[in-house]
């Protein structure tokens, strides 16, 4: 049973496949890298989703990121389709806003492969604090589950003398 095939526009079509277009270098695929334009609005979704979840303004992130309050709102206008000088920042203004927002660089410009599950609590407040105060509260957190571990080690051995 041969496939019955017909042009259209010049492009050869057999039903159920995909024919792509062709260069003098061979046939034109879809590319599977996103594009310099994907990636500027991967990011600028991305500044914006976090700002919006650490509950501040474009002012309160420049200020925090030590960028100008323009930096960041012409990053966040490429969402609207509008072209922007800033839609393609430099590695130390991607820096700065991480830190800001509590994130890694790579999240920034990540692909989220699946849904993140709800923060909690902690994790949302301390997206809107500063650096050196994510740094204190991380040494207090650190310190306090050290005491826990070391109150809990106690009740182990006790246990097991009697068992």
């Amino acid at each position: 049973m041969g496939l019955k095939s017909r042009r259209i526009r010049g492009m050869t079509v057999i039903p159920d496949f995909v024919v792509y277009a062709s260069s003098p270098r061979g046939p034109i695929l879809p590319s599977s890298e996103p594009s310099v334009r994907d990636i500027a609005i991967r990011l600028a979704d991305r500044v914006r989703q976090l700002r919006l979840e650490a509950g501040v303004t474009q002012a309160e992130l420049a200020s925090r990121a030590g960028v100008t309050v323009e930096t960041v709102a012409r990053l966040e206008r490429v969402l609207r389709g509008r072209s922007s000088a800033n839609a393609n920042p430099s590695l130390e203004t991607l820096a700065r806003l991480s830190g800001a927002l509590g994130v890694e660089v790579s999240d920034l410009l990540s692909t989220p492969s699946k849904p993140r599950p709800k923060d909690d609590r902690i994790a949302t407040i301390l997206r809107g604090a500063s650096a050196a105060t994510r740094q204190r509260v991380l040494r207090v957190a650190e310190a306090l589950v050290r005491d826990e571990q070391v109150e809990a080690r106690p009740v182990a051995r006790r246990k097991r003398k009697r068992s």
